[in-house]
């Protein structure tokens, strides 16, 4: 594996950037996520291209999202999870089928065969709670019952996606494993992760507490994250799904104050600031094969669909219709789990590069856009 000269240079500079402008955008009262996704956007391919990404990047970006989702769940509060679960499962049901529809229609109409058809249903349907956790996080607003809600509805989006995408592969004949399968694996990871939050979480900090080694908990946390990312991952879930059960349950222990300190100093001193960069520097939209016209279509089409179906199955749980939107708005987020699904289907040349475009541009334009209508949302 041959990694660039320049890498710690390159590193430097993302790290000094990305705390620059977070502070230029925080001192003009946006979300500092806007100013990293902008940086990266400048410096990457679209922009000056001054850096490349590379697999040092991309792993110090995984571990970052990983982190990110880590800090969420320990950061939720379970009574308001557990009073929010039925209307979470609600909205995140409307949030699905809305953007599956909007999907296939939008496919049909620019006259795609089946199978791209189907893979953009998938697509509209995945959720990236990373923006909006950040957004929430730097609002205060996290904890608040939209919030909550949002969290929920985020995380059950992505399971939804990955077993219509799994049933779809299937169909398609292109799955590696049959649904039944994956379905399986899930059932098993969610029993084994529910085990240990239950019956083990609590003798190891327990332990840790005891040690006489400095930042034990903090360490502990740190594996328990990867672990749990690791075995959601192999199991056909998304690894941030992993990384967000593990913050849920040791959230629920006396550690989670000194891991939850320990883990903001170590992720957003360097990991959470390289994903955000990092989309930025993985995306080409001179590429001569972006099509923009499809892509802006694409791209209002995805917001829109998500809005209107996190509103939607919000309203139909009992909020307002202002509280409505601002749950919808928050689901509006793609990333990782879009960005997935569309490289599995390249892999398996499901999808081309026109559609491809178009998921890279609907992430960047959702991830900018969404903290500026948060913002509004929350403030009305």
């Amino acid at each position: 594996m041959e990694i660039s000269q320049h890498l710690l240079a390159h590193v430097a500079i993302i790290i000094i950037l990305a705390k620059i402008f977070s502070g230029i955008s925080t001192k003009y009262k946006q979300p500092p996520v806007v100013g990293m996704l902008l940086i990266g956007l400048l410096i990457g391919p679209t922009g000056f291209d001054l850096i490349k990404t590379n697999v040092i990047i991309e792993f110090f970006s995984e571990i970052g999202v990983i982190l990110l989702l880590f800090e969420a769940g320990l950061e939720t509060d379970m009574e308001g999870m557990k009073k929010s679960g039925k209307s979470a499962l609600i909205i995140s049901t409307n949030g699905v089928i809305v953007p599956f529809i909007s999907g296939i229609l939008l496919a049909k109409a620019f006259h795609m065969p089946l199978n791209e058809v189907l893979v953009i249903g998938v697509i509209m349907t995945a959720t990236s709670v990373s923006v909006t956790v950040m957004t929430l996080l730097d609002m205060k607003k996290f904890r608040t019952v939209e919030g909550m809600n949002i969290m929920g509805a985020a995380i059950l989006d992505d399971v939804i996606g990955i077993i219509l995408l799994t049933f779809i592969f299937s169909f398609l004949g292109q799955g590696d494993k049959n649904a039944m399968g994956i379905l399986g694996d899930m059932v098993i990871y969610v029993a084994i992760a529910s085990f240990i939050a239950f019956f083990v979480l609590n003798k190891v900090f327990e332990y840790s507490r005891k040690s006489s080694s400095e930042d034990t908990e903090v360490s502990m946390g740190l594996a328990l994250s990867f672990l749990y990312s690791w075995g959601a991952k192999i199991s056909g879930m998304a690894a941030i799904t992993g990384s967000y059960f593990a913050g849920l349950a040791i959230g629920q222990t006396k550690s989670k104050n000194k891991v939850d300190q320990g883990i903001k100093e170590i992720g957003q001193s360097i990991f959470v600031p390289m994903f955000f960069i990092n989309i930025g520097l993985t995306t080409n939209l001179r590429n001569g094969k972006f099509n923009l016209y499809f892509a802006l279509i694409f791209v209002l089409v995805a917001m829109i669909s998500k809005i209107v179906g996190g509103s939607l199955g919000a309203k139909f749980s009992g909020f307002n219709i202002k509280r409505s939107v601002a749950i919808g708005i928050g689901l509006v987020p793609r990333g990782e789990v879009a960005l997935v699904v569309a490289n599995m289907a390249m892999a398996k040349h499901i999808i081309g590069d026109t559609v491809f475009g178009a998921v890279v541009l609907m992430v960047i334009v959702s991830a900018i856009t969404t903290p500026f209508m948060l913002k509004a949302a929350f403030k009305n």
